[in-house]
C-alpha cells in the first residue's frame, strides 16, 4: 500500500461563515474524495505522490491548493453577473436550472453539431481533445456519437462515449423533464461498446428557450444502469455549472466567427426545436 498523508482543514466563504458539502479531492482516484461538515471542516488521506487538492462548492470558485497537513481555504464566489444557477435533486437524478443573458437559442442548437470546434473552451480545466466516432450529419444530429474524455472534481478521468438520442426512444420517464422548447438528450456510455449497444448508462438532458435577454435553461443528470449517490450528482452538477457559464463567454464569438464557414459538412446545423412537453415531446424539423 502507498504511504499516505493525512490532511484536515476548515474551509469558509469571504465573510468567514463555514462552507458545508465543499467537495475534497485529488487526482487519479475515485474513492478518494470527501465533503466539507457542518462547520466547515474536512480530513482526508491522501498519497504521497500527490501535490494538490481540487476544492470545489456551489456557486464558488473551484480552487487548487498544495497538499499540507492542515490548510484554512477560503473560498470565493463565482462573478459570472450573466448567468443564475439553481440546482435540485430527486430520485431520478440532479437537476440545474439555468438563465443566460446575451446568447439565443440558435448559438447553442449550432453548438451542438459543432462542439470540437470549442470543446476545450466549455471547460478549458476538465475537457481533453473532443472525436467525433460518428459526426453529425447537418439538419439532423441523431445518432452522432462524440468521445469526450473529461476529469470532474473528484480526480476521475472518463471517457465518455455520447450519443445523440431520438426523443422517440427515450424512456417517458426521462422524457417527463422536458419543459423547453429546444432541447438535446444525450445517451452516456464508457466504451466503444456505446456504439452499437442499446443499453444506456444514463441521461443528460439539455434544454432551453429564448427569453427576452437571451435564454432560460435545464440540464439534467439522470442514472439509468448506473445509479449515482447524491454526492456524485454534485460532482456532475459543479463540473456542468462550469460548462454552462464559460458558454456564456466563448459561444456568442465563435458562432459569430464560423457564420464565414458555408459549407454544411464542416460546419453543420440542426434546428432543436421541438413541439410538445413532457411524455409528448418530439422534434419539429428533425426525422426519424
Amino acid at each position: 500500500m502507498k504511504n499516505q498523508i493525512t490532511m484536515s482543514g476548515i474551509i469558509i466563504d469571504e465573510a468567514g461563515e463555514p462552507i458545508k458539502g465543499a467537495l475534497i479531492g485529488f487526482k487519479g482516484n475515485s474513492n478518494k474524495s470527501t465533503s466539507s461538515d457542518l462547520n466547515g471542516k474536512f480530513e482526508i488521506e491522501i498519497p504521497e505522490s500527490s501535490f494538490e487538492i481540487i476544492v470545489s462548492a456551489h456557486g464558488m470558485k473551484t480552487t487548487k491548493y498544495d497538499v499540507v497537513p492542515f490548510l484554512k481555504i477560503k473560498m470565493y464566489a463565482e462573478t459570472n453577473s450573466l448567468m443564475k444557477v439553481s440546482i435540485s435533486q430527486d430520485e431520478m437524478g440532479t437537476h440545474l436550472d439555468w438563465k443566460h443573458d446575451g446568447i439565443t437559442p440558435k448559438m447553442i442548437d449550432w453548438f451542438w453539431s459543432n462542439m470540437g470546434k470549442g470543446y476545450i473552451l466549455w471547460h478549458p480545466s476538465q475537457h481533453e481533445k473532443l472525436e467525433w466516432a460518428i459526426p453529425p450529419v447537418d439538419g439532423n444530429p441523431v445518432g452522432s456519437v462524440h468521445i469526450a474524455p473529461q476529469t470532474w472534481n473528484d480526480g476521475v478521468r472518463q471517457n465518455l462515449y455520447i450519443r445523440f438520442e431520438n426523443l422517440e426512444n427515450i424512456p417517458d420517464r426521462v422524457k417527463k423533464y422536458i419543459k423547453y422548447k429546444h432541447v438535446v438528450v444525450a445517451g452516456i456510455g464508457l466504451s466503444e461498446q456505446a456504439l452499437t449497444s442499446p443499453q444506456i448508462m444514463g441521461y443528460r438532458i439539455h434544454q432551453w428557450e429564448a427569453t427576452n435577454s437571451g435564454v432560460i435553461g435545464c440540464s439534467s443528470g439522470i442514472g439509468i444502469l448506473k445509479k449515482g449517490s447524491k454526492e456524485d450528482g454534485l460532482i456532475w452538477a459543479a463540473h456542468c455549472r462550469e460548462e454552462i457559464g464559460n458558454r456564456g463567454v466563448f459561444l456568442p464569438t465563435l458562432y459569430h466567427l464560423y457564420k464565414v464557414v458555408t459549407n454544411p459538412v464542416t460546419n453543420p446545423f440542426a434546428d432543436l426545436s421541438g413541439t410538445g412537453k413532457g411524455e409528448n415531446a418530439y422534434y419539429k424539423y428533425i426525422k426519424s
